[in-house]
């Protein structure tokens, strides 16, 4: 097993929008025991404490999957919260498909207000956008879509060491 997870996003009621501002996603929204994100301060406030692997859990009418990738970074504000990570553990690869132009991996966060790609506008959330937009997006409007997998109706992204 992979032990106890900090949840940085939670989705499992869908009545908290997610399409939100630049300073929304910096700072968290959403209650914890439903619908939320930490905060982007906060997200790249605990990667720096320590190394830690990240967890994509997607529930489906096929059940629950997984997918985990290890030594996930986040940068701070100046740096843009752009994301980086290791080598794909278990699971499909929802963010580093084959398409380069959808590679999540060095994509700086984007929001409505603040997107360069123009992706966010277009689905309706804060992810990191590369210039193909992204293959998968579990903040956009319900149900979502990781990699192959879409009709997702509950996620989780959890910090795991």
């Amino acid at each position: 097993g992979i032990g106890r997870l900090t949840y940085i996003q939670f989705r499992r009621n869908g009545d908290v929008n997610f399409n939100r501002s630049w300073v929304e996603y910096e700072n968290g929204f959403g209650d914890v025991d439903g619908d939320f994100w930490l905060g982007n301060i906060y997200i790249a406030a605990l990667l720096k404490q320590k190394q830690y692997n990240v967890g994509f859990r997607k529930y489906d009418s096929f059940g629950l999957s997984a997918s985990r990738y290890e030594n996930i970074a986040v940068e701070d504000a100046e740096g843009l919260y752009r994301l980086r990570y290791g080598s794909l553990l278990v699971g499909e690869d929802g963010l580093s498909p084959h398409d380069a132009s959808m590679d999540a991996y060095g994509q700086i966060f984007s929001t409505y207000d603040r997107d360069p790609t123009g992706c966010a506008r277009l689905h309706g959330s804060g992810w990191w956008y590369n210039t193909g937009c992204s293959l998968s997006n579990l903040n956009g409007p319900m149900p979502v879509t990781f990699g192959s997998k879409n009709n997702i109706i509950e996620t989780g992204i959890g910090l795991f060491i």
